[in-house]
């Protein structure tokens, strides 16, 4: 918790890459609904060399929960039909 007075302004994109050089696991909230100012963001991120050299995998989550049992047995390598895994 910050106290008063103790919070400083940071500059987002490098104060990421330091998190990924000191954590094993960064995360990154997603705003949902078309929100182009952070689609923008997530891009820039990806492009940047500084990120690409500390970040080695990156996990995204996605699709829409009433079909979370399709993916279930994708994941535990059942045999999925494409049109099936298109309705995530």
């Amino acid at each position: 918790m910050l106290q008063k007075g103790t919070a400083k302004k940071v500059t987002i994109l490098p104060a990421i890459v330091e998190a990924f050089r000191s954590h094993a696991i960064v995360a990154l909230g997603n705003v949902e609904g078309g929100n182009e100012q952070s689609h923008a963001f997530q891009l820039l991120l990806l492009r940047d060399p500084r990120f690409t050299e500390v970040a080695n995998d990156i996990l995204v989550e996605f699709g829409n929960s009433r079909y979370q049992h399709i993916v279930d047995r994708f994941i535990r390598g059942e045999n999925v039909p494409d049109d099936a895994l298109r309705r995530v």
